[in-house]
């Protein structure tokens, strides 16, 4: 979709679109999103990605090679989240995963506020309740080149983790009421990235 078209979307119609920033035509559009399809479903490569795309569209799509790099990893990293996430909803395997953990990358690209979710979690940890309004809105990706990743979690695994809550869910057997839902942070996603919690797959 052009981007005017993108952003008159409500959450939920915006989660099954595609746009670019600075791409109107639908052609090259549909040509990015199919190449991204097809790379994913060959193993994710951002070179063969760039290569394919460099050839395949008309001259001067992307600013960058920043832009088509931004492009790659955001939306892929968008998939394969969200079908992750699309698989944990599943009642047959959600109740087996009650937790999910936080992990960014450690390096001199981190932002600073992708760094604080790994200690705004349950009791200072990485470790959130899956269906924790935090979680929801930040489970990654949550922002543009969002290199950080999550990983669900049984509730022996987030008690091995020095998780309170779990320990002793894991010790009486019983759900613990209310859940250890944290607070939400200062800071948000940008607007592209807002997930409604009506429309959020968990």
């Amino acid at each position: 979709m052009t981007r005017p078209a993108y952003d008159a979307l409500e959450a939920a119609a915006r989660a099954k679109a595609f746009t670019i920033a600075a791409v109107e035509s639908r052609e090259t559009l549909a040509k990015v999103r199919d190449a991204l399809a097809e790379n994913v479903r060959k193993g994710a490569d951002y070179r063969e990605f760039a290569e394919e795309i460099v050839a395949g569209v008309e001259p001067n799509t992307f600013l960058s090679d920043a832009h088509r790099e931004n492009v790659f990893r955001t939306n892929v990293s968008t998939a394969f989240s969200d079908g992750q996430a699309r698989v944990l909803s599943n009642p047959f395997v959600r109740k087996g995963f009650p937790y999910a953990s936080y992990d960014p990358i450690h390096d001199d690209r981190v932002r600073e506020n992708h760094l604080a979710l790994e200690s705004l979690g349950i009791g200072g940890s990485n470790v959130y309740r899956i269906d924790d309004p935090v979680f929801q809105t930040f489970r990654p990706p949550w922002d543009y080149m969002d290199r950080c990743s999550w990983s669900p979690m049984t509730v022996r695994q987030a008690a091995e983790s020095g998780v309170a809550e779990a320990q002793a869910w894991l010790d009486t057997g019983q759900e613990p009421s209310p859940p250890a839902f944290v607070p939400m942070p200062a800071f948000r996603p940008p607007p592209g990235f807002d997930r409604s919690l009506g429309a959020a797959p968990l």
